[in-house]
């Protein structure tokens, strides 16, 4: 398989093992049990995986071959470009955005992201995407509602470039 393997220690009891396939478990937005490939001790990977946060910020990342991009729906008052893409075997702390530099490996992830979101659709265990549902609610939990007083400290503190920035690319938000 070309690509990569997420590979992971993992100390568990059978009954224990039984506990990946349950809940958020198969068919919930691409989510597979890892609880045959515990018991039976072998290797379990994928041509590529997306993952969502939606704590500090609203993103998914794809992370393919060395690479890892991050597409930024909501940056959660971080400034964030809405493409980020980093080569982790020479990057693994992801300091240098290569995404302008490189992108046809930042379009290769989006469309790698498009292809997942498009298998979810119609294979997903729910009609909803809960990326939607956070953005809607007004996006990143920890950071919602919080644009205002955000934007009072950045002006108390010397950085109003900062602060009419956040105030333009969020101008919807208060």
């Amino acid at each position: 398989m070309i690509g990569f393997r997420l590979r992971a220690r993992l100390v568990a009891a059978p009954s224990a093992a039984r506990g990946f396939s349950t809940g958020a478990g198969p068919g919930l937005l691409g989510s597979r049990t890892v609880e045959e490939a515990l018991r039976n001790q072998q290797e379990h990977g994928r041509a590529y995986l997306v993952a969502s946060q939606m704590a500090w910020a609203c993103q998914r990342a794809v992370r393919f071959e060395d690479y890892i991009c991050l597409c930024t729906y909501h940056d959660g008052y971080k400034m964030l470009p809405p493409v980020m893409l980093f080569d982790l075997a020479n990057d693994p702390h992801e300091q240098r955005d290569l995404a302008a530099k490189m992108p046809d490996v930042a379009n290769r992830a989006m469309a790698l992201l498009e292809m997942w979101y498009s298998e979810m659709a119609v294979t997903g265990l729910h009609n909803v995407d809960p990326m939607m549902t956070v953005l809607r609610e007004g996006g990143a939990f920890h950071t919602r509602g919080m644009l205002p007083a955000y934007l009072k400290l950045l002006r108390a503190t010397g950085r109003e470039h900062h602060a009419e920035r956040l105030a333009r690319l969020h101008s919807d938000e208060w």
